[in-house]
């Protein structure tokens, strides 16, 4: 016979406990922190074909304790971070990988087995999201973020495609936009740096001719690409809730003279319609009433319920209808509402601190909505 038997301890103290005497059961039970800390257990039974059994055993002991964890990997960094991991496609193994900062400014990418592909060291902290664009039109990915007063454009295997990183002339304020007008891979790359938006190739040169004359207040969200009659715009926002909608050049297309009343701090949501007099913007105000505003000056509100100038909304498709649901959060409750202001669902969190939620679609079709607890330093 060869027989081998594992344990991983911390999973197998219970059962244990179970199995052992009242005498084993007593001392073990006044002794379960030590007892944690021997990780695993193992023994091996080996005949050598003489009536000869070998036996081996093995006893992992780690003094630190380590509280056990149901995660599927782990990896520790140099340092801590407060950087939102971002999930890459890795073309070459067709996985998704993890992509972070520390607080050092370091990056990292770990596959989806928790080992480390590759770091490199930054200068500044990352402002905004990180974003996958096929710089050469061959069906590889490169990341594409910027930092403070940098463009930066890396593969996969943590190599700067040539040019990069590229000097702004200008703080970032926001997540770089890409846009392809003709699908065509002749990215334009429109960066908010205060009130000026930065127009460049990507190559990361300015594009020639971009004349916006900068905005009124500082610019803290992308700009977005939209297409209405068979024409190309440019739509961004300040901070004052000052509209713009531009053309190629940066130039005005279309003058919006509209007012955001009320409004909070969350992100202005462009719905494109069949023309640029039906297109809309959806925020929300101080109140939580969700403001529905069209080009041509028609409005609709909704008020899905009463929250306070705190209060988180996004638009998620909740139930794969196409449309985007409006969603709130203020406090610990999270409802979700379509667009006539039917109630979906609501769900009340314990805790408090919440303050913003990440939506996601299963590969079955279900929706997840996910919130950070950080009095309890709960998922």
């Amino acid at each position: 016979s060869n027989i081998t038997v594992y344990s991983h301890l911390p999973y197998f103290s219970s059962q244990l406990l179970q199995m052992a005497d009242s005498t084993i059961q007593a001392a073990l039970s006044g002794n379960s922190e030590l007892l944690n800390k021997f990780e695993t257990f193992s023994w091996q039974m080996t005949n050598n074909g003489k009536n000869m059994f070998y036996n081996n055993f093995f006893l992992g002991y780690n003094s630190t304790g380590k509280q056990n964890s149901d995660a599927l990997w782990e990896i520790t960094l140099d340092t801590t971070f407060s950087f939102t991991p971002a999930f890459i496609k890795n073309h070459i193994t067709n996985t998704h990988d993890v992509f972070l900062q520390d607080d050092n400014y370091s990056v990292y990418l770990v596959n989806n087995k928790g080992e480390l592909m590759w770091k490199k060291e930054l200068e500044e902290k990352i402002t905004g999201e990180v974003k996958q664009i096929d710089y050469f039109n061959n069906g590889k990915l490169q990341l594409i973020f910027c930092t403070s007063t940098q463009l930066h454009l890396i593969d996969v295997r943590g190599i700067y495609v040539d040019g990069f990183p590229v000097n702004l002339e200008q703080d970032v304020t926001a997540t770089p936009a890409v846009f392809d007008y003709e699908k065509n891979g002749e990215y334009r790359i429109c960066i908010a740096a205060g009130k000026n938006i930065l127009n460049l190739e990507k190559s990361g040169k300015p594009v020639t001719g971009w004349a916006f004359p900068g905005a009124e207040a500082e610019i803290l969200q992308s700009p977005e690409f939209f297409r209405a009659d068979n024409k190309d715009y440019i739509f961004t926002c300040d901070s004052k809730g000052n509209l713009y909608v531009l053309d190629r050049k940066g130039n005005e297309r279309y003058s919006v003279n509209l007012t955001l009343d009320n409004r909070s701090l969350n992100h202005i949501y462009l719905e494109p319609g069949k023309n640029i007099e039906s297109t809309r913007i959806i925020y929300s105000d101080s109140n939580g009433t969700i403001r529905k505003v069209y080009f041509n000056g028609n409005s609709d509100s909704v008020s899905p319920r009463k929250v306070s100038y705190r209060h988180y909304f996004t638009m998620y498709d909740v139930n794969n209808d196409r449309e985007r649901e409006i969603i709130l959060l203020d406090s610990n409750k999270i409802s979700v509402h379509d667009k006539n202001n039917k109630l979906i669902f609501s769900a009340t969190i314990p805790g408090e601190g919440l303050n913003k939620i990440s939506c996601a679609t299963g590969t079955d079709g279900n929706f997840f909505a996910g919130a950070t607890v950080s009095s309890t330093a709960e998922i």
